[in-house]
């Protein structure tokens, strides 16, 4: 094997000399091995490199991996001209096709410029024709001009805007695909450097290539921490969500970052409940249509599933009191794990049944409706005749049970209660799914869709971070965990729900809107399946489903 290399390497040290390399820089046999590693990537794969301690970036080109392992890009026949020592020459005066394969496009760029050179687009398509899928690398195809000049992160302290492959110094950027990395929906021009660095480190993270993912996620925590731009705060909730999955010290410093954006939980349950159309708009309805169940009845069983601190419910009090015709007893059975809200639901309810003269019993369950026993269920059979049951977002909180996915079971368990009405309110949106590159751009949709919708309330704006970091970002944290069975915000599309009800022996029931509803901010549209979707810019965020035993 020895014999093989000396006679590999003697005959690349005459085609060096032959080049004129080797009057530049005397090289020895063990880097000439090392250039003979560095050679798996052919010049016809994409280029040729040269130099580089090639330690421990896998034969990877400087814009895969976004580290400098001190390699120089050349075109062998032409690098004699620069007339520099290999590691020291930056990548200049390279023609398009001395670097690489450009197919298509007018041409009409005037100088006949490379894509990296001008960052406009002439409709050139950059082409890989081999295959690197040896090297664990994506090949690099159809990139425009202006895609192939995505570089995000780097210091940019010093490099006045050069690109990795214009000066030969690392400055920590990286080099994105945003064809491969942008999320469904999104248009090209639109994605932001750091929205395409985000998605590259979940990439990384999806194939495991952990040591990477946070190597990057460190440089762009360390510039979004000092980034001017408008949507700094997005993106820092996702990469903080994103650093959760490593160190601590790593979420340590994102918790940092996005410390004072914090406010109280008072301040944001408020928020939540009175501006946020998402909460506020799809509730009240859920209460409309709560409340037409109960008029012309004479004693009214009604379940809350998640109850919280009885909010709805109270909601629900206040507008029967104001109908003419109302039930002459109300039986209001609360299922909530958490005690003290339980409690204070219970309180709130009784008292404000009081001051309204109305006759409200209540009966608690102070657990998940996953954890509802045999003797729970048979008490709620015994004493529920044909309840009003409401779950406003509360079934995407049900956990698996042994490792077996069991709302559908208790669906049907609730459908054996003979519910008059069943009604459901769910964020729209697939946070079930196990792949991680798949979840994280439906998390990226759904949340980056509800912070527009919060960037557009008349609202302050320390109010409107405290939402997005303070309530929000706690759950784009969970959807993305590492522990998919541990998480709690596992959300299901309206489609999925539809499923789940129709194969428990439910039939959806259409909703009718009122004309006085509607929000400056949010479309309403009524979906044939049965229930109601509320979209953002044509992005469904919230759905509102009914329906009957």
């Amino acid at each position: 094997m020895k014999l093989i290399m000396q006679i590999l390497a003697l005959k690349t040290e005459i085609y060096l000399d032959r080049i004129g390399i080797l009057s530049a820089s005397p090289t020895s046999l063990n880097h000439l091995e090392k250039f003979l590693d560095i050679a798996e990537i052919m010049e016809d794969e994409l280029t040729d490199i040269v130099g580089g301690d090639q330690e421990s970036d896998d034969s990877c080109l400087p814009w895969e991996c976004g580290h400098n392992h001190n390699e120089i890009m050349v075109n062998n026949k032409d690098i004699s001209r620069l007339g520099k020592p290999i590691g020291k020459s930056p990548i200049v005066e390279l023609t398009e096709g001395e670097l690489t394969k450009i197919v298509g496009g007018d041409q009409g760029d005037g100088g006949n410029c490379m894509p990296w050179e001008c960052g406009h687009n002439h409709n050139e398509i950059v082409v890989n024709n081999k295959d690197v899928s040896r090297l664990g690398k994506p090949p690099i195809v159809e990139l425009t001009e202006d895609e192939l000049t995505k570089i995000v992160g780097g210091d940019q302290e010093g490099d006045e805007g050069c690109l990795p492959w214009e000066c030969g110094h690392n400055h920590t950027e990286t080099l994105v695909n945003p064809i491969e990395f942008t999320p469904q929906g999104v248009e090209h021009s639109e994605v932001n450097p750091y929205q395409a660095q985000l998605f590259t480190i979940a990439h990384l993270i999806a194939n495991h290539q952990l040591a990477r993912a946070q190597q990057s996620l460190n440089q762009l925590l360390k510039s979004l921490n000092r980034s001017p731009h408008a949507d700094a705060l997005t993106y820092l909730v996702f990469a903080r969500a994103l650093a959760e999955r490593f160190s601590s010290t790593l979420a340590d410093k994102a918790n940092l970052y996005l410390q004072p954006y914090e406010i109280s939980q008072i301040q944001l349950f408020n928020l939540l409940a009175n501006q946020v159309p998402l909460v506020s708009l799809v509730s009240q309805l859920a209460i409309d249509v709560l409340v037409d169940a109960c008029i012309d009845q004479n004693e009214v069983t009604l379940i809350d599933i998640g109850i919280g601190t009885g909010r709805q419910m109270v909601a629900l009090l206040h507008q029967l009191a104001r109908q003419r015709v109302r039930p002459q007893r109300l039986h209001m059975i609360g299922i909530e794990p958490v005690k003290q809200s339980l409690s204070l639901a219970q309180q709130n309810i009784l008292n404000l049944a009081h001051e309204l003269q109305i006759q409200v019993d209540f009966t608690s369950f102070c657990k998940e409706i996953e954890a509802l026993n045999g003797n729970d269920w048979q008490w709620l059979t015994a004493w529920c005749d044909r309840p009003i049951i409401n779950a406003s977002f509360a079934l995407h909180h049900i956990c698996d049970v042994d490792g077996q996915d069991v709302r559908t079971s208790i669906l049907r368990r609730l459908r054996q209660l003979n519910p008059s009405l069943i009604v459901l309110s769910e964020p729209n949106a697939d946070h079930l799914e196990s792949d991680f590159l798949t979840r994280f751009s439906n998390c990226w949709r759904h949340y980056v869709g509800i912070f527009q919708v919060i960037e557009a309330l008349e609202i302050d704006q320390v109010s409107k971070d405290g939402l997005k970091a303070g309530f929000f970002g706690r759950e784009v944290i969970d959807v993305l965990k590492v522990d998919n069975t541990a998480r709690i915000e596992r959300h299901e599309t309206a489609a999925s729900w539809v499923n789940r009800l129709q194969q428990s022996g439910y039939r959806l029931k259409t909703l009718s809107i009122d004309d006085s509803i509607s929000s400056p901010l949010l479309t309403i549209h009524n979906q044939a399946a049965g229930y109601l979707d509320f979209n953002y810019q044509d992005v469904p965020l919230v759905s509102l489903l009914c329906a009957q035993a």
